[in-house]
């Protein structure tokens, strides 16, 4: 939240470029109050907030999301989620909560699927997070699946189709 940080942040539109926000759970309210500093910038919140999963911790971070959500130049990275659980002892049901809170506050249109490869091997394989994200968007229409692993995607990050 320096001045000079929030200067140079405000650069990246005029460049076309996206400011990913990396916190955990406890640095969420900096990232609330960086997006409200800088409305004309586009942002990606990496590993939904990194919420704190392992002590089943839901608040501040709950309602950060629901707040950060209401801002129309964030969009929430679907990603690095069970690493913030126990590495040996997590369940599906202990990350499921947090990642349909997120999908629920941002919507379809403003959610990105991410992988969080290489790191997500210290507690899980690869399909295994695809099968989490597909049980937790289990009834979603084929359009809202679109935009949760692609389109929101190319769309933020201005990627070629």
């Amino acid at each position: 939240l320096e001045p000079q940080f929030i200067a140079a942040l405000r650069l990246l539109p005029k460049h076309d470029l996206t400011f990913d926000i990396c916190v955990k759970h406890t640095g969420m309210a900096y990232a609330l109050e960086l997006v409200k500093r800088c409305p004309e910038v586009s942002f990606v919140l990496d590993h939904i907030g990194k919420p704190d999963i392992k002590n089943a911790l839901r608040e501040p971070w709950w309602g950060l999301i629901k707040e950060l959500a209401r801002y129309p130049n964030v969009v929430c990275k679907v990603s690095g989620v069970i690493t913030e659980a126990d590495h040996q002892k997590w369940t599906v049901d202990q990350v499921k909560p947090y990642v349909a809170h997120v999908i629920e506050s941002f919507g379809f249109d403003r959610v990105m699927y991410g992988s969080d490869w290489t790191v997500s091997e210290l507690t899980h394989a690869y399909p295994k997070w695809v099968e989490i994200v597909d049980d937790v968007v289990n009834g979603a229409s084929d359009q809202e699946l679109r935009k949760l692993y692609r389109e929101t995607a190319i769309r933020t990050y201005r990627l070629p189709e």
